[in-house]
Parts: C-alpha cells; sequence; structure tokens
C-alpha cells in the first residue's frame, strides 16, 4: 500500500504542476522501488541521470536530423553505444546507461511528429522522473533496511568457514563425497557473493570502499579451494606419520573456525591461526601461502583497515577480479541496433502511424533487458505481463470511463490494478509479470491525458507495444542469440584460451590477469549453470580443473624463477596447450581435457607433496 500510495501521490503531484504525460511520474515512482534504501537511492540517481542525457541527446538529434531516414540511423548508432557501453560496466552506472539509451528513444519518436512541442515534452520528461523519485524516496527510504551489508557480510562469513572446513576435511581423507559436495557447494556461495556485490553496498561509501579487499578476499577463497583439489590428490601416502600430521593440523584449523564463527574478528588476531600459518611453511608447505593470504585479506575487510596487519612482507595485491566482457558488449550493441533497425524498416514500410510506439517498445526492451543471463524467458513473462496491462487498459478506457473523464476518476480506476500488480509482484508465479502489467496498463491507459485518440486508434497503440516486445523478444532468442548455454560455452572457450596462453608465456603480469580472468569466469560459469535446467556436475568439475590448472601453471612459472624444474614439466605444459588448443570450441572435449589435464598435473606440481 506503501508503494501504491507513492505511485498515486506522484501522478497528483505531477497532474497538479500540470506536466505533460503525468503516469511518468506514477512509473517512475513504481520502478525505482528497492528492497534497500540504497538500492532505492541509488538506482535513482543513476535513473534521473540516465534521463537527463537521454532527453538533452534527443533534443540535440531532433535538432540535426534531416529527415526520418537520418534520424532512424542516429537512434540505432545511440542505442548501440548505450547498450554497449552499459554491458562494460556494472550494477547502477550500467542501468544509466540504458537508461539514456531508451530516452531518447522515447524523446526522439514522440517528439519527431511534433517539432513545437519538442521544448515541452523534454521538460515534462525529466520533472516527471525526478517527481516520481523524489515521491518514491520520501515514502519508502525510511521503511526499508540502509543496505544489504549485513546479509553480504553473512555470506562472507560463511563461504570462509566453508573454506576452512573444506580444507579440514580434505586434510583428513576418506569420505571424498562429502568434500566434492562441500567444494561445489564453496563455489556457488563464491559466485553468489560476487553476483550480489552492486547490489549489497548500493548507496553507500562503504563497500564501495571495501569492495577491493572484498575481491580480493573471493580470490584467496578461490586460491584456497585450489589448493584442496591439489591436497587430495597428494594425500595417497599411507605412512602413519603423514596422516597423523594431516589430522593434527585439520583439527587445529576446525578450532580456529571455531573461534571464527563465534566471534567474526580479523583473523591476525587469533595466535592459534597465526602459529598455524607459521607451521605450515615446514610441514604442509602447500597450505602457507593460500592462508597467509587468507589472514591478510580478512585482516584487511574486518578491521575497516586500521587495524595492525602481519609485519610480513606482502606483495602488491591482487588486481580486481571483475573484468569486462567486451564480446558480450559488442554483441548486445549490434542486436539493439539490428533490432530498432529491423522495427523501424517495418515501419517505413508499412507506413504504421503507431510505428513509433513499436519502436519504443523494443528500446526500452533491448536496453534494459541486455544485461541479464537469460532474456528471451524473462520476455516471455514480461510480454504475458504487458498482455493482461494492455487489456486492462482497454477495458479502463473504452469501457468504464466516459471518452473524456478526469484525473481524479482515472487515478481511482487505476489504483486497483496498481494495487493487484504488486500483491502479485511479491507471488513468486507472477513476480516477473507483475511490473510489467503495471507499466503497460500505465503507458496505454495514461492516466491524466483528459481524452485518448479514435478506439481503434488506442487499440492499435496497445498492440504495437506488445508487438514492440515480441521483436525484442526475436532479436534475443535468434537475431544475436544469448542464453545461459550460450554464454556458458563462451565462458568456456574464454577459459581455454586463457589456458593456452598461460602456457607459452613467461611474464608474471600476463599469468596473473589470466589467472584472475579464469576465476571470474568460473563464477560467471557457474551462475549461469544455476539458470539451467540439467545436471551441472560436468561443469561444476571443469571449472574446479580449470582453477587448479591456472594456478599449478602459476606455480611453475614461480618455481622456475628460483630453480630448475623437472624435464616432465614442461614437455607436458606444451602438450597439454597444443590438446586444448585443437579443441577450443568443442565443450565437452575442452571439460575432459581440463579433468584429466588437473589430475596429471598434480603428479608434477612444483609444490612439496603433502
Amino acid at each position: 500500500m506503501r508503494n501504491v500510495t507513492a505511485a498515486l501521490a506522484a501522478y497528483a503531484i505531477a497532474v497538479a504542476m500540470k506536466l505533460e504525460s503525468p503516469y511518468w511520474a506514477a512509473m517512475t515512482a513504481i520502478i525505482v522501488i528497492q528492497p534497500t534504501g540504497g538500492q532505492l537511492l541509488e538506482k535513482s540517481f543513476y535513473r534521473l541521470a540516465g534521463t537527463i542525457a537521454g532527453a538533452l541527446g534527443g533534443l540535440m538529434m531532433l535538432t540535426f536530423a534531416t529527415s526520418s531516414s537520418s534520424l532512424w540511423l542516429m537512434l540505432c548508432l545511440w542505442l548501440a553505444v548505450c547498450v554497449g557501453v552499459g554491458n562494460l560496466l556494472y550494477g547502477y552506472r550500467s542501468y544509466g546507461f540504458m537508461v539514456a539509451g531508451f530516452t531518447l528513444a522515447i524523446i526522439v519518436l514522440d517528439g519527431w511528429g511534433h517539432p513545437d512541442q519538442i521544448d515541452a515534452l523534454v521538460v515534462a520528461r525529466i520533472d516527471c522522473i525526478f517527481t516520481g523519485i523524489v515521491v518514491a524516496t520520501a515514502m519508502n527510504i525510511s521503511f526499508t533496511p540502509r543496505n544489504g551489508m549485513q546479509n553480504l557480510n553473512r555470506s562472507i562469513r560463511s563461504a570462509v568457514l566453508a573454506s576452512l572446513n573444506l580444507v579440514s576435511l580434505t586434510l583428513r581423507g576418506g569420505n571424498r563425497a562429502r568434500t566434492e559436495r562441500t567444494r561445489h557447494d564453496l563455489l556457488f556461495m563464491l559466485a553468489d557473493i560476487e553476483k550480489k556485490l552492486d547490489s549489497a553496498g548500493a548507496g553507500t561509501l562503504d563497500l564501495k570502499r571495501r569492495r577491493f579487499h572484498i575481491e580480493t578476499l573471493i580470490v584467496d577463497l578461490l586460491s584456497l579451494l585450489e589448493t584442496s583439489v591439489l591436497i587430495e590428490r597428494q594425500t595417497e601416502q599411507t605412512d602413519e606419520e603423514s596422516i597423523m600430521v594431516r589430522r593434527a593440523f585439520a583439527d587445529r584449523l576446525d578450532a580456529v573456525a571455531s573461534r571464527l564463527g563465534g566471534e567474526w574478528r580479523p583473523a591476525g588476531t587469533d595466535k592459534e591461526f597465526a602459529m598455524l600459518v607459521a607451521e605450515a611453511g615446514a610441514r604442509l608447505p602447500v597450505l602457507e601461502s593460500p592462508l597467509l593470504s587468507l589472514t591478510i585479506s580478512l585482516n584487511l575487510l574486518l578491521d575497516q583497515w586500521e587495524s595492525k596487519l602481519p609485519k610480513i612482507p606482502i606483495a602488491a595485491r591482487k588486481p580486481s577480479i571483475r573484468e569486462r566482457d567486451w564480446q558480450g558488449a559488442a554483441r548486445a550493441s549490434l542486436r539493439a541496433a539490428i533490432a530498432i533497425g529491423i522495427t523501424g524498416t517495418i515501419w517505413q514500410l508499412t507506413g504504421w502511424k503507431e510505428g513509433p510506439v513499436m519502436m519504443m517498445a523494443t528500446s526500452i526492451m533491448v536496453s534494459i533487458f541486455s544485461t541479464h543471463d537469460h532474456p528471451s524467458v524473462l520476455l516471455s513473462h514480461i510480454f504475458w505481463g504487458a498482455f493482461v496491462g494492455v487489456i486492462l487498459a482497454f477495458i479502463t478506457r473504452l469501457i468504464l470511463i466516459p471518452e473524456e473523464s478526469g484525473p481524479l476518476i482515472q487515478g481511482l480506476l487505476t489504483l486497483p490494478v496498481l494495487v493487484g500488480g504488486m500483491i502479485a509482484r511479491n507471488r513468486r508465479k507472477t513476480a516477473l509479470g507483475a511490473m510489467d502489467t503495471m507499466m503497460f496498463f500505465l503507458f496505454v491507459m495514461q492516466p491524466g491525458i483528459p481524452m485518448v485518440a479514435g478506439r481503434s486508434q488506442f487499440v492499435m497503440g496497445g498492440v504495437a507495444g506488445l508487438a514492440g516486445i515480441v521483436l525484442a523478444l526475436v532479436s534475443f532468442r535468434y537475431v544475436v542469440p544469448v542464453n545461459p548455454a550460450f554464454r556458458l560455452q563462451n565462458l568456456l572457450i574464454a577459459i581455454a584460451r586463457d589456458l593456452v596462453l598461460m602456457t607459452g608465456t613467461n611474464s608474471p603480469q600476463t599469468l596473473e590477469r589470466c589467472l584472475n580472468r579464469t576465476r571470474y569466469r568460473v563464477l560467471r560459469m557457474l551462475d549461469n549453470a544455476t539458470l539451467m535446467n540439467r545436471d551441472m556436475s560436468a561443469i561444476v568439475d571443469g571449472s574446479l580443473a580449470a582453477l587448479a590448472i591456472g594456478s599449478f601453471l602459476k606455480r611453475v612459472q614461480e618455481k622456475s624463477e628460483h630453480s630448475p624444474l623437472s624435464e616432465r614439466h614442461f614437455p607436458a605444459i606444451r602438450e597439454f596447450g597444443e590438446a586444448l588448443s585443437s579443441s577450443c570450441t568443442n565443450q565437452e572435449a575442452i571439460i575432459s581435457l581440463l579433468k584429466e589435464s588437473s589430475f596429471r598435473f598434480s603428479r608434477l606440481d612444483p609444490v612439496t607433496a603433502v
């Protein structure tokens, strides 16, 4: 009821201010609603910034356009640039570019036939967006959590404890099924943490300052996970002394994890943990580096950079785990341009009067949903949600109210639709389409407009909006397709290429960069795997193998700088690179080769066996 009240209040204020298209204010008040106050503020800021940029850009484009064809081409170029840049960024900065893209399309397409109203249209659009943001913020900011840092902190804590538990299980040996399950769970936990970084700290400078350290911690936990794979393959020694050493170390690690679980504090203050790290150098050298890195990361993260860090020489910190997906951005940019080009061609060839409405809908859909992993499924739900909204708009405008009516009666008839939409938005089965039921109801019904054009034109406007969604759906599914399976395959191929590059370089910087890219892509692979309704065990095993191989190649390079390696190392690495290069487009072959080579390299690893 609070959110519906915000939408109707924004609408009422826009009507009172006599703004053009006051329903835009109501739409904005609903769109910017977020689960935390920080997300609400940040999304509102970037929506307003994108709106201003798009509106002013539209004003300039209409000034310089000499024909509908030139306007159409400039629109394709603008959307391609905005969508491309938006796909290179993360979080709400990406959203701001998407808003700039489709806002210009709305201004241009609405203003082309009304040159005398362009200035008023631009001002009205900005004023309505600003009004909706202010009202939604005022109504919601005091009733939502400040940010998602608390939940993120819990997730990080769980991941750290799971990592220590994983190492303990691996050292004890025995129950390999449980160890494998723990390893898989940890991978998905880390993927989820990385994915939530943007939303958890939205609107707060605290996470933005900490983000680098959180990403470093993720890298260190991945390194510990990679080490657990190596330990498992090197613990086939059966002499009693080795078994006792491993179990004693596991017991002490469990005790450290128990204390860390009871009191979430900097790891450097735990003397037992420090002793374990020191002893690992002599008795379990494979664990020394990852455990040391973990203690440093936890200190930096938990002690807010003010704690006294261990007096240990620390190399330059790892670069950000994230990377820019240039290939994905290029495909998204091309898709947006082609989709608008196809829509514009249909409009030009048919001369359909409602063609601009169709292009507006297409531009919104190909922009906003270009960063989603499974946009075609999402757009299918959106289409049916929008279809319900359009039907309700037809019923309201053509049956329930007279041809000419005031904003009060229109607002009252809007109320039940918004209430129903908000209820549906909080139901799992209807959540994906509920937002667009409300959006398209407001977009087609246009409350605040005294009367609509002819009935047939009004109906065609609703049909054009739905047609725009269909064209966007076609572009995501067939023109420049994207889905979890496609993204997963591309990520796996990219991982293979980076591993091939690692086999042929002696540059520490290149190796570090490739390894971090591999880690990030593994997390993205797992994120896409969760969207696919089939067994993902092969993908997870392949991911673990890729991580282990990347770490092995880095260790080989580091070891070779100080002492000569066995003659078996370099032929094996060269053979792996050649085999991986020849199978670089076959998903099954890549996974099989990664798993086989990971096991083989564990026998050649330059670290001292456990």
